[in-house]
């Protein structure tokens, strides 16, 4: 049998090469940044290994812009080229049978509504598209849709009016409601609660929860009614909301929670809720699909569940 013979390629650095073809191909270091998540310097400096590797400049920089130069043109059509195959290799363009068996969807939420909502449901869909495998990736409750590695969200929006929630690609699941929450347990034996008897408790802050006890209790207690001994400094304090809502599950205070997340523990008496007042904030999770119609369509089947299980248990 013939055997090939063996030799070394003689590849330019693989690194520096992704990082050039970003920058050209987007015509910025920041946004290549942005897509490779990493910084405009780290992409410049890339782009520097690969010129010395080269021995010729790819870029004319100036000190607000950068320009290929006709090297750096023709450079980027061919290494796009290649890095187009690769892809389409490395994705399995060439293996049809896992390309047309699985769908992979990448979906984008935050901590708190992947543990207190996406993740007791995810079993019924994936019981129902057996085909279809879910990547769920959480990042901060005041991010957008990262379309570079999340096919589609499952998002927080502060303000209904802002361009996000008025996207044509965002869809409001639901609207959110603030009000106190509490392990049943911490107030079995008490006939009626009012809001002066918050007085007798621990009162849990979740710092992201967007109302303050001071706001509530305001809201919430009559002209009559006497808060001067409510504490509404102290406490434990919580930068996520499972957490603060998991402190008041094992019976450790009051915390003011969202009716989203709070509500399959009130629904499976973990939680209660003994005060009927509760805030509209104006905020609520959106269903925020991708631009791309190709990306929407392999994406349909998770969409329309989320959709179809809003109001169910």
């Amino acid at each position: 049998m013939q055997r090939h013979r063996q030799h070394k390629r003689d590849l330019p650095p693989l690194n520096a090469a992704v990082a050039f073809e970003a920058a050209a191909r987007l015509g910025s270091f920041k946004e290549a940044g942005a897509e490779l998540c990493v910084t405009p310097s780290a992409i410049s400096h890339q782009v520097r290994v690969l010129e010395d590797y080269l021995g010729v400049k790819l870029f004319e920089r100036s000190a607000r812009s950068v320009e290929l130069t006709d090297f750096g043109v023709r450079y980027r059509l061919e290494l796009g080229a290649l890095l187009d195959r690769l892809e389409q290799s490395s994705t399995g363009e060439f293996d049809r049978d896992r390309r047309e068996t699985q769908t992979r969807i990448t979906v984008q939420t935050t901590d708190s509504f992947a543990t207190r909502w996406l993740i007791p449901r995810l079993s019924e869909f994936e019981a129902l598209h057996a085909d279809v495998t879910v990547k769920v990736v959480t990042r901060d409750f005041r991010d957008g849709l990262r379309s570079s590695e999340a096919d589609l969200g499952l998002l927080f929006i502060a303000d209904k009016e802002s361009g996000a929630a008025a996207s044509n690609d965002a869809r409001l699941l639901f609207a959110e409601e603030i009000f106190p929450v509490c392990s049943p347990g911490l107030i079995q034996g008490m006939d009626a609660i009012g809001v002066a008897d918050l007085s007798r408790f621990t009162l849990i802050h979740d710092d992201n929860v967007g109302v303050s006890w001071r706001d509530w209790i305001a809201t919430a207690a009559g002209a009559q009614t006497d808060t001067a001994n409510i504490n509404t400094k102290d406490g434990p304090r919580y930068n996520h909301a499972h957490l603060a809502l998991k402190a008041a599950e094992l019976g450790n205070g009051f915390t003011l929670a969202s009716n989203v997340l709070a509500g399959d523990a009130l629904t499976k008496g973990q939680l209660t809720a003994p005060f009927a007042k509760k805030i509209s904030t104006g905020r609520g999770y959106y269903l925020v699909q991708s631009q791309t119609p190709q990306t929407r369509t392999r994406c349909r089947p998770f969409s329309e569940w989320v959709i179809s299980g809003i109001g169910r248990p």
